[in-house]
C-alpha cells in the first residue's frame, strides 16, 4: 500500500520524465510556504535560552569583558573618596520665647520643625559659616579662583612692628560672589543628610577626597549647626533682654522725675506739715468770732473780711495742693509697680539666658578613614559583570531576531510549518562513525537520539496511512554540510539496533556520502533499472553488509540518475512512483523492499539540483536535516515549499548540533 500523502498527477510526472533535468512544480493552496493562514507563531521559550546564551556565548563574553575592563580603567582613573559620618540628636522640646508675655516656653518638637532643621543646614548662609570656619574659601579643591600669596611674601610685613607705628592692615577683602557660589556648590555636593521621620536624629554623611578634610566638614556642619541653633535662641532673649532693660531704664528714669517733682510739690506747698492746716483753721474760726463781735463798725468789719477772704483762699490753696499730692502718690505708685514687674521678668530672662542650652547636641564624632569608600573595585566590577551579561543577553536576543538561521526550535517551526522531531547532539572526532563497524560504528549517542525521531516519522506515516514495514524515509538538506549523512546513517543504526534490517542508500556526490563517513568504497555498478545491474547492486548490498543489521548502497558516481527511474509503472496504485520498466517487472525497489525493514535515502542537496525532488517520490517520508546556527530559515522554507510543490511534504525537520 502506497502513502496517502500528496502526488502529483501522473501526466505532469510523465512530462517531467521528458524533460531531461527538469521538475513541474506544483503550487501550495494559499499561504506562504509552509505555514498556514492563521497559524500562531511560538516564541524561544525557557528551552530556548540555554541555547540562545551557546550559541551566542562568545558574544555575549566579549560584551562582557568589554565592560569589566571599561570599568576596570574608570575605577581606576576616578579618583578616591572617603565616607565619614557625624550624628547630631534634636532636643525634644524646644525653647520659644513668647514676645507679648515676654516669656520663655517650652514646647515638643515636630517633625515638620525637623525637616525644617534640615533645610536650614543645606541653606547658604549656614553653608558659607561652615566654608569660613573652614577656610575652604582658601582650598583650590573649593575656591579654583583662589590664588595662593608669593612664596617670599613676609606673613609678617602686613602688620604694624608695635601699636605706636600706626592702625593695623587692612583685612582681606571679602570672598567674591563666584567664589562663595563655587564654594557653597561644591560643599553641598560633599555632604547628604539623613533622618528616619519620628527621629530627632540626623546624620551627616561627608564623601570627600583627602580623609582629613571629610571628617573636619562632618564635625564643622554639626558644630556650626549647634552653635547656630544656640545663637538663635540666645538672639532672641537678648533681644528681649534689651527690650526690657530699655523700658526700665525709661521706667526708671520717668520714676524718679516724678519722685522729684512730688518732693519739690511737697517742700514748695509744705504738704508734709499738718500744722500749716491747722494754723489756718486756727485762724479761721478766730476771724469768724472776730467779726461776729466787731458791731457795725465799717472799717473793722471789712478788715475782718479781708483777712477771711485770704485765710479761705489759703485753705483752697492747700486742698488743691493736697489733692495733687494725692494724684502723683498714685502715679508713683503706678511707675513703682511697673518697674518691679519689668525688673522681675528682667532678671527671670537674664537667668534664662545664662543657662540656656543647644537645642541639638553631637552624639557621634566623624573620625578619620582609614580607607577610601568608593570606588570600590571588587562592587563596581561585580556590577559591571552582571551589568554586561544582561546587555550581551540582550544583544544576544536582539542578534536571534535578526539571524535568519535555524536554531532551538522555534525558528525551524517557522520555517515552512516544519515540524521539530529533535536534535542530534555535537560528536568529537574520536566518537566519530566507526568504519566497517556497522551499526555499532556509529556512536550511541547518535543512535539514541535518533531513537524517538525515527518513532514520530513512524507515527506520522501511519496517521497519514502509509506504509511503515518497509519504511523508506529519504533524508535531505537545503545544501551540503547540515549533517544529512550523520541522521541518514544515525536513524537506520538506531533501526538496526532494534533488530530491524536497515538499508542505506548513498546518492550524495563522492566525498560527502555515507560511504565516505563510514570508509567504504563506492560501487563500480550505477543506479539502473536493468535486471543486471539490479542483481549486481544487490550484491553490492550483501558486500557491504555489517554486524548489527546495517547495510550500504553506494551505486557508482558521476553519472545522473536515470529518468527511467520516475517513470510511473502501470498499474501502480496510488499514483506512486515507480522504479520498474518494461524489462524489469518487479524492478530495484521492489527488490529492496523484499529485502530490508528501512530503506534511508541519503539524497543530494534540495536546493542544488532536482535529484532530491525527484527522489522525494520514492519515498515514504521525508525528514530535512539542519544545521543548528547555520541553516538559513529562508532556504528551509524554499526546500520544503518545493517538496510540497512536488507532492512530497515533508514530516518534519532534525537539527544537528555537530
Amino acid at each position: 500500500m502506497q502513502s496517502q500523502r500528496r502526488f502529483p498527477p501522473r501526466s505532469d510526472l510523465a512530462a517531467a520524465a521528458a524533460e531531461p533535468g527538469s521538475v513541474r512544480l506544483m503550487p501550495l493552496p494559499g499561504g506562504r510556504a509552509g505555514v498556514q493562514p492563521g497559524q500562531a507563531q511560538p516564541g524561544i521559550g525557557f528551552p530556548g535560552i540555554g541555547q540562545l546564551i551557546r550559541r551566542y556565548a562568545l558574544m555575549i563574553l566579549a560584551i562582557a569583558v568589554l565592560g569589566l575592563t571599561i570599568t576596570y580603567l574608570s575605577v581606576r582613573a576616578q579618583e578616591p573618596r572617603f565616607e565619614t559620618v557625624a550624628r547630631i540628636v534634636l532636643d525634644p522640646v524646644a525653647t520659644q520665647l513668647d514676645p507679648g508675655a515676654a516669656e520663655v516656653h517650652r514646647t515638643t518638637v515636630s517633625d515638620a520643625e525637623v525637616a525644617t532643621e534640615l533645610d536650614v543646614m543645606r541653606s547658604r548662609d549656614f553653608l558659607l559659616k561652615v566654608a569660613e570656619a573652614l577656610r575652604l574659601f582658601e582650598d583650590p579643591d573649593f575656591n579654583p579662583d583662589w590664588q595662593p600669596p608669593p612664596a617670599d611674601a613676609d606673613p609678617a610685613a602686613d602688620a604694624p612692628a608695635d601699636p605706636a607705628a600706626g592702625p593695623p592692615a587692612d583685612p582681606p577683602p571679602p570672598p567674591s560672589a563666584e567664589a562663595e557660589e563655587a564654594v557653597v556648590t561644591k560643599l553641598l555636593s560633599t555632604f547628604w543628610l539623613n533622618s528616619t521621620p519620628g527621629s530627632l536624629t540626623i546624620d551627616i554623611h561627608v564623601a570627600d577626597t583627602r580623609a582629613e578634610r571629610a571628617a573636619a566638614i562632618a564635625n564643622a556642619l554639626a558644630q556650626t549647626f549647634i552653635a547656630q541653633s544656640l545663637d538663635v535662641q540666645q538672639g532672641g532673649l537678648r533681644q528681649m533682654v534689651e527690650f526690657l532693660e530699655e523700658r526700665l531704664t525709661g521706667l526708671r528714669t520717668n520714676l524718679a522725675e516724678a519722685e522729684l517733682e512730688s518732693a519739690t510739690w511737697i517742700r514748695f506747698n509744705e504738704l508734709d506739715n499738718p500744722d500749716v492746716r491747722l494754723g489756718l483753721l486756727t485762724d479761721l474760726e478766730r476771724v469768724t468770732a472776730q467779726i461776729a463781735i466787731a458791731g457795725d463798725d465799717a472799717e473793722v468789719q471789712a478788715g475782718l473780711q479781708a483777712e477771711r477772704a485770704r485765710i479761705d483762699a489759703a485753705l483752697r490753696d492747700r486742698s488743691q495742693a493736697e489733692l495733687r499730692r494725692v494724684r502723683m502718690d498714685r502715679y508713683l505708685e503706678t511707675l513703682r509697680t511697673r518697674e518691679g514687674l519689668f525688673a522681675n521678668r528682667y532678671d527671670a530672662l537674664l537667668a534664662q539666658l545664662s543657662i540656656l542650652a543647644p537645642s541639638a547636641r553631637q552624639v557621634s564624632y566623624a573620625h578619620v578613614p582609614l580607607s577610601p569608600s568608593a570606588p570600590n573595585l571588587n562592587t563596581a566590577m561585580a556590577g559591571a559583570l552582571v551589568g554586561s551579561l544582561a546587555i550581551g543577553f540582550v544583544a544576544a536576543m536582539f542578534r536571534a531576531s535578526i539571524d535568519d538561521r535555524a536554531w532551538a526550535g522555534r525558528p525551524v517551526a517557522e520555517a515552512a510549518g516544519l515540524v521539530p522531531l529533535g536534535r542530534l547532539p555535537r560528536i568529537g572526532r574520536r566518537q566519530a562513525a566507526r568504519p566497517g563497524a556497522g551499526a555499532a560504528g556509529v556512536p550511541l549517542a547518535l543512535r539514541e537520539a535518533a531513537r524517538p525521531i525515527l518513532t514520530q516519522i513512524r507515527l506520522q506515516v501511519e496517521r497519514q496511512g502509509g506504509r511503515q514495514t518497509p519504511l523508506v524515509l529519504l533524508v535531505g538538506s537545503t545544501r551540503r554540510g547540515e549533517g544529512r549523512t550523520t541522521l541518514a546513517l544515525a536513524l537506520a543504526a538506531a533501526a538496526a539496533a532494534e533488530g530491524e534490517r536497515a538499508l542505506v542508500i548513498d546518492l550524495d556526490s563522492p566525498g560527502h556520502g555515507a560511504a565516505d563517513m563510514l570508509g567504504l568504497s563506492r560501487s563500480a555498478v550505477a543506479f539502473a533499472t536493468g535486471p543486471a545491474e539490479a542483481a549486481r547492486l544487490m550484491r553490492e548490498i550483501r558486500h557491504h553488509a555489517a554486524p548489527g543489521g546495517l547495510s550500504l548502497l553506494a551505486p557508482a558516481a558521476g553519472r545522473a540518475l536515470p529518468r527511467q527511474l520516475f517513470a510511473p509503472r502501470a498499474g501502480a496504485e496510488g499514483g506512486a512512483a515507480a522504479l520498474a520498466e518494461a524489462g524489469n517487472p518487479a524492478g530495484l525497489f521492489d527488490l529492496l523492499r523484499a529485502e530490508t525493514d528501512l530503506i534511508v535515502i541519503d539524497a543530494p542537496p534540495a536546493l542544488e539540483g532536482d535529484a532530491c525532488l525527484r527522489l522525494a517520490g520514492l519515498a515514504d517520508a521525508v525528514v530535512l536535516a539542519c544545521r543548528t546556527a547555520g541553516t538559513p530559515t529562508a532556504r528551509l522554507r524554499e526546500a520544503a515549499a518545493l517538496l510540497r510543490r512536488n507532492g512530497s511534504d515533508p514530516c518534519g525537520v532534525v537539527e544537528n548540533h555537530g
